[in-house]
Order: structure tokens, then sequence, then C-alpha cells
């Protein structure tokens, strides 16, 4: 037999199979890139829902609030302009504040690139029902679609003579102005102040709270608080121990007629010369004071004053001992002598 020669495929075949193997492999990329696609659609829809949706957005930022991140709330949501006094918008400040204790999301609308998120705001023992607003746009982590807030927290506390307060909730702040009323930038809570320390003669006065209720930029809480200076009792006192020793300088004038505090029935005016006049006290008058407005009244009553001097008619008569008493010296009653006195520059003054 003769010999057999090896087998060889047809041209044509051999294309025809280079062919399907590179159809194959086009296939089979195409269905990777596909399922890589929707892979990544669906990982974008995830993480859109989980990390970038309006309720997940309000979450975050009631979370911040609840747990006293002023600054982190403030980077989901800052409504307020370059300038505006800020003192109260730190972590330290809003920790000490009573701020609120839950918020809670009762339920989201949206409507394309827009966004309604209702919460419920539990604070200083009352629930309130707030509407925040959202808006879809500008990419976050290349490209996913942020929702930002366009509606949030916010409100302003004015203060009086209260600028001069130091103390929040305990912690020192700075305050950017000195100008009355300030006006502080502030997040929901209850805010109480402390002012500057009182003086020897006046204290302060007023309600020391202040509660930014939970209420939206579209109209901004607004609370005021109104501290004032008033004079306290030791002024009162202050006052009396003036208008006593003034009274004892009236007494211890050589002078027969008086002036200024001193009433006209301690003058010792008989007809004639007198010399060696001494006054003294028989019955000593009556001290009190009231406080009204930036000081008071000191009354002064009754005194019985004995006045003791020597007496001649005439220049050629010889001087002879003599004596007169005057009653009720500072009147009673409504016509009791008063005299007005203020507390300025941390002192007390009489008036002329």
């Amino acid at each position: 037999m003769g010999s057999t020669l090896p087998f060889e495929p047809a041209p044509s075949a051999a294309k025809n199979a280079g062919r399907t193997r590179s159809t194959l492999r086009l296939v089979l990329a195409a269905l990777v890139f596909m399922a890589l696609a929707i892979a990544a659609l669906g990982g974008k829809a995830y993480f859109d829902r989980e990390h970038f949706s309006p309720r997940t957005v309000v979450e975050k930022y009631a979370a911040a609030l609840v747990e006293g991140r002023a600054r982190d709330a403030l980077e989901l949501f800052d409504p307020y302009a370059d300038g505006e006094d800020r003192a109260l918008l730190s972590n330290e400040v809003y920790r000490a504040a009573l701020r609120p204790g839950s918020i809670r999301v009762t339920g989201v609308e949206q409507s394309g690139t827009a966004a309604r998120v209702s919460v419920r705001v539990e604070q200083n023992g009352h629930a309130y029902d707030v509407d925040l607003e959202l808006a879809r746009g500008g990419k976050t982590a290349l490209i996913f679609n942020n929702w930002h807030i366009t509606s949030g927290f916010q409100g302003y506390i004015e203060l009086g003579e209260t600028a001069g307060a130091r103390r929040v909730g305990g912690v020192v702040v700075d305050l950017e102005t000195d100008t009355k009323p300030a006006r502080l930038a502030a997040l929901p809570g209850v805010y109480k102040f402390t002012p500057s320390e009182d003086e020897q003669y006046t204290s302060w006065q007023g309600e020391n709270s202040a509660e930014i209720l939970p209420a939206t930029s579209a109209a901004p809480a607004r609370a005021r608080i109104d501290f004032q200076r008033v004079p306290n009792q030791a002024a009162a006192q202050r006052a009396i121990e003036l208008a006593q020793e003034k009274v004892q300088a009236c007494v211890e004038s050589g002078e027969q007629e008086l002036a200024g505090i001193c009433p006209a029935a301690m003058d010792v005016t008989p007809i004639g010369n007198v010399r060696n006049l001494h006054r003294s006290w028989s019955e000593k008058p009556e001290f009190s004071a009231e406080l009204s407005g930036n000081g008071g009244n000191v009354q002064i009553s009754g005194g019985t004053m004995k006045a003791d001097y020597d007496f001649r008619f005439f220049p050629f008569e010889d001087w002879s001992a003599d004596s007169w008493t005057s009653s009720n010296v500072f009147g009673a009653g409504t016509g009791a002598t008063q005299i007005r006195f203020t507390v300025r520059d941390g002192q007390v003054r009489l008036a002329d």
C-alpha cells in the first residue's frame, strides 16, 4: 500500500474559525462591559440613596445639631452672612446650650431637583414640626448627585445691655461687637447668659436665658434678653451714709445760716449778735432710701436740734449764754426732705 498524507483543512475553513473566536471574544468583552456598567449604575443609585439622598443629608444635619457639632451642621447649611457675630456658633458654646433632644424625619417629598423633608424636633419639653428644603445640583465623589439644604435652621438672639455678657452656658465668649443691641447668630436651643461681674453698687437684673425655636431661614427665629444694670442695696446704704455725712457737716458748722442740704430750720438767726455757736441733736433725724431708675431717693425725717450760743443784743452789752431748739427739722410724711442720688461710673452721687 502507498503512504497516507496528513489532513489539512481548506484555507476557507481556517479563516472562518478565526473569525468565530474573535467574535466570541468581542461578545464576552461586551457582556463584561455591560455587567460593569449595570453594576456601576446600581452602585451609583445605591450610593446616591445611602449617602446623598435628601433623607440622608437631613439625618446627618440633624445628628450634628443634636450632638452639638455646630461646625458640622454649618458645613451642611450655613445661612449666616459674612460679618455676622458668630460667637454662639462654636462647638464648645453649642454643646453647653440646651439643644434639641431629637430631630426625626417624618416625611420626604421629592420632585425632580427639589425636595422637602419634614422633621419633628423635640426641644425644651416641646415638639415642633418643621419642613426643610433641599435642591440637587453639583457633583460629589465625581459622579454622584449632591443634595444640599437650601432652607434649614436659622435664628438670632438680640442683646440689650447684655452685650457686656462674657459667658454663655458657662463658656467664655468673645462678642465681636460692643454695639447695643448686639445680634448673635444662633442655632436651635436655649442659651443661658452670664453677665460681667456685678459692681459694688450695681447688680444685673432680668431674664438670663433666651430660646431659639426650631425655625427655618424662610422665617428665622428671634429672641431677646435684656439684662439691666440697676442700683443695689449697697448703693442705697451708701447714699444714706453720704446724706448723714452732709447733715453732720451742717450740725458741726459754726455758721448761723446754712445752705445746701441743710434745711432752714437749722439756721440760728436771732436779732442781735451770736458767737460760739454749737449745734447738737436732742433727737436725731431718721434716714431711709428707696431705689428707682439709675439711683433712688434718700428720705430724711424728724430731728430735734438744740443750738447753744453766746448772745447779746447791742455790741456794748455783755455776752450771755442762750439756747434755741428746733423740732422736726427735716419735716415728716410727705413733707420729709428728699435727696436724689444716682450711680455713675461705679460711684454713688447725691444731687446738689
